[in-house]
């Protein structure tokens, strides 16, 4: 007696469909879904996250709050809490820090496996740039 493995498919299956990418090599609304979450937990499980949540904050201080932001910040003490959502676009998470209402950065998606970060309001980023100088300067005071 001969044994013999037969495979006819997937019931329903279409051959040559694409779910996720069009043949032009861009997404469909499924991929970018897809590749949406792929992204959020990527960027959790690495720590990126974290890193940009941190930076997002520090972006929210004003100048007269340097000081004790660079002492919280140096001794470990900055707490931050921030969520990530979907953008409209379904292709980038946005990054809202604490109870903000508009988010304050962009991780834009480049392809299934990298992804880009931008603050999203540029006085955020300012902010941000003027804190790092004020906090280098600050640690070599020290």
């Amino acid at each position: 007696m001969d044994s013999y493995i037969y495979h006819h498919g997937i019931k329903g299956q279409k051959w040559g469909v694409r779910r996720y990418q069009n043949e032009d090599g861009t997404l469909t609304p499924a991929g970018k879904k897809r590749y949406t979450k792929e992204l959020r937990k990527q960027a959790v499980k690495s720590g990126v996250v974290g890193n940009l949540a941190m930076m997002s904050a520090v972006s929210k201080f004003d100048k007269k709050d340097y000081e004790k932001l660079a002492y919280a910040l140096s001794s470990g003490r900055l707490a931050v809490q921030a969520k990530l959502k979907n953008n409209y676009k379904n292709t980038s998470v946005d990054l809202y820090v604490g109870k903000s209402k508009s988010p304050t950065m962009r991780m834009t998606l480049k392809n299934g496996k990298d992804f880009s970060t931008e603050f999203v309001d540029k006085a955020d980023e300012i902010r941000y740039n003027e804190f790092v100088d004020y906090y280098n300067d600050w640690r070599n005071r020290r």
